[in-house]
């Protein structure tokens, strides 16, 4: 559930830093820790562009 709080923070961050996101192209989830459904350690990776 949380996860989805995590990519609205993301999607801010990539609009307030000026960048646009590709939302046609691949984006990426790494998890790196799952044993602990409460904790888990996931990377999220979104494809944007940033133009001057």
């Amino acid at each position: 559930m949380e996860i989805r709080q995590a990519y609205n923070e993301l999607h801010q961050w990539i609009e307030v830093n000026g960048y646009q996101r590709l939302p046609n192209k691949w984006h990426l989830e790494a998890f790196h820790e799952w044993s602990d459904p409460a904790n888990i350690d996931v990377e999220l990776m979104d494809t944007v562009t940033y133009e001057v």
